[in-house]
C-alpha cells in the first residue's frame, strides 16, 4: 500500500506553466518497500507558474501541410548553415563526438572518448530528449512557424515502403515554390574529426529496405514496451525497436558504415536521426500519458530505481551513474559555458528527474500518441487489464486490443536480430 504524500517540490518555473511534483512511497504492510507492487498513482505533479508562450506541436510527418513542409525545408536548410552555439552542426556534435564531456572519460568505461550521450543506461531516454529538445529550439530559430515542432516518423505505419521520401533525394519538391530544390534532409557535412585528416566527410547510408518493412514487429515492440510494470523493462525499446532503425540504414555491402546512424559519433549527422528520435521521444511521452489517465502514474527514484537494483550483471546498479542517474547532471546540457538555451539550462530540468514533465518545462506537446493509425486508447484496456491481472508485475504473453490481428504479444513472437531484422 502507498504510505503519505511528500510535501511539494519546489516551482521549476516556465513559459509553459512550469512544473511541481510529489511523490508518496509503495510498502508492504510491515513496512517493507514493495516498489512498483501498488496500484494507484505514487506520484503527482501540477502546473505552477503562467503559460505565455505557445507551445510547439510535433506533427506525423506525413501529416504535414504544404505551408509547413515548406517551412520545414527552409528552415532546416538555414538550421545547417547556422555556426553559432545554437546550430545544428554545434549541437549534432553532442550525440558521440570525442572530448565534449571530457570529464566522464576517466570514470565512466563506455565513455573513454569523452563523449556525452547515453545509451543502454537509465538516461538514455531522458538525455535524448534534451538533445531534441535543443535541436528543436536551434531549428526554431528560424522557422517562420514557431509553433511547428520536430515531425516524427512513425515507422509503425505501413504506409512507408522504406525509409521517408524526405531523406531519400539530393532535391525534393518545394510544394510552395513548386520546384525542386536542395534536399537539406539527403545529406550532411560532417566537420573535419582530429581522427581522419581533415577529409571532407558526409553521412553515408546503405539502407536494408526489408529491415524497414516490418511494421507490424515494431508496433508490437511499442505495445509490449509501454506495458511493462516497470521503467527499466519499458526501456527495451532502446535494443528493438530503436536499434531496428539505426542498424538498417546502413547494411555494410562493401560501403564504410563508420559515418552512419550505425556510429555513436556521427549518428546525429544523419537528419533521419531527429525524425526517428521524434518517434522514441513519442514513445516515452506515451508511457507516461497511459499512466496519468489510468491515476497510476509512479515517477519517483524509488521507483525508478528499484527495478535496476534487481539488476546483477556486472554489478550494474552499483556504478554510481546508474545509482545516482535520477538527479544527476545531464551534460553538457547543465554547462552553462557549452548550453546558450535558457530552456534546458533551466535549474534542474536537465535531470531524469524533472525532464519528464516535456510539456511543462520545454514546451512541446505530440499532435497523437496513435501508432499505425490504430487508436492509443485501446492501450489504456492494455494496461488496466495488466493492473488487475494476478501476474502483474510479470511479463506474461497477451493480445492486445490495439488489434488481434497482431497476434500474441510475448518476447517469442518480438524478435530483433543484433543487427537488422529482414
Amino acid at each position: 500500500m502507498f504510505g503519505d504524500w511528500s510535501t511539494w517540490s519546489s516551482c521549476i518555473v516556465s513559459e509553459w506553466g512550469g512544473v511541481q511534483h510529489r511523490g508518496r512511497l509503495c510498502k508492504t504492510k510491515l513496512g517493507r518497500s514493495a516498489n512498483n507492487r501498488c496500484v494507484g498513482a505514487g506520484s503527482q505533479s501540477r502546473s505552477c507558474s503562467k503559460v505565455t508562450r505557445d507551445f510547439r506541436i510535433r506533427k506525423n510527418l506525413l501529416d504535414l501541410t504544404d505551408e509547413e513542409l515548406h517551412d520545414f525545408i527552409q528552415g532546416f536548410t538555414k538550421f545547417k548553415q547556422d555556426h553559432s552555439l545554437f546550430g545544428y552542426l554545434n549541437i549534432a556534435k553532442w550525440h558521440g563526438w570525442p572530448n565534449r564531456c571530457p570529464w566522464y572519460k576517466h570514470r565512466i568505461e563506455e565513455h573513454k572518448n569523452g563523449h556525452c550521450s547515453w545509451h543502454n543506461h537509465p538516461m538514455f531516454l531522458p538525455w535524448h530528449r534534451l538533445i531534441m529538445v535543443q535541436l528543436e529550439l536551434g531549428l526554431s530559430r528560424h522557422m517562420k512557424n514557431k509553433t511547428l515542432g520536430i515531425p516524427y516518423w512513425d515507422w509503425t505505419d505501413p504506409t512507408y515502403k522504406g525509409i521517408p521520401d524526405l531523406v531519400k533525394n539530393p532535391t525534393i519538391y518545394d510544394p510552395i515554390l513548386k520546384e525542386y530544390v536542395p534536399n537539406p534532409f539527403y545529406r550532411t557535412y560532417v566537420p573535419s574529426h582530429p581522427l581522419v585528416n581533415n577529409q571532407t566527410l558526409y553521412n553515408y547510408r546503405a539502407v536494408e529496405r526489408a529491415g524497414f518493412l516490418r511494421h507490424n514487429l515494431m508496433l508490437k515492440n511499442i505495445i509490449q514496451a509501454v506495458n511493462m510494470p516497470n521503467y527499466e523493462f519499458f526501456d527495451m525499446t532502446e535494443i528493438d525497436a530503436h536499434g531496428q532503425v539505426h542498424n538498417c540504414m546502413c547494411v555494410s555491402k562493401g560501403g564504410n558504415c563508420t559515418y552512419s546512424m550505425l556510429k555513436t559519433a556521427y549518428s546525429c549527422f544523419d537528419s533521419a536521426f531527429f525524425l526517428h528520435h521524434s518517434q522514441i521521444d513519442r514513445v516515452y511521452a506515451l508511457y507516461q500519458k497511459l499512466r496519468h489517465v489510468l491515476g497510476t502514474q509512479d515517477w519517483t527514484k524509488e521507483s525508478f530505481l528499484d527495478a535496476y537494483k534487481r539488476e546483477h550483471f556486472f554489478d550494474f546498479f552499483n556504478r554510481p551513474d546508474v545509482s545516482g542517474s535520477w538527479d544527476w547532471p545531464m551534460s553538457p546540457f547543465c554547462n552553462a559555458s557549452m548550453n546558450p538555451s535558457y530552456v534546458t539550462l533551466n535549474e534542474n530540468s536537465w535531470t531524469v528527474a524533472n525532464s519528464y514533465y516535456y510539456q511543462e518545462l520545454f514546451g512541446y506537446k505530440y499532435d497523437s500518441f496513435d501508432f499505425a493509425r490504430r487508436d492509443w486508447k485501446l492501450l489504456l484496456k492494455d494496461l488496466k487489464q495488466s493492473y488487475e491481472s494476478k501476474y502483474y508485475g510479470k511479463v506474461v504473453p497477451y493480445f492486445s486490443h490495439l488489434g488481434k490481428d497482431l497476434g500474441e504479444i510475448s518476447h517469442q513472437s518480438i524478435f530483433f536480430t543484433g543487427d537488422c531484422t529482414v
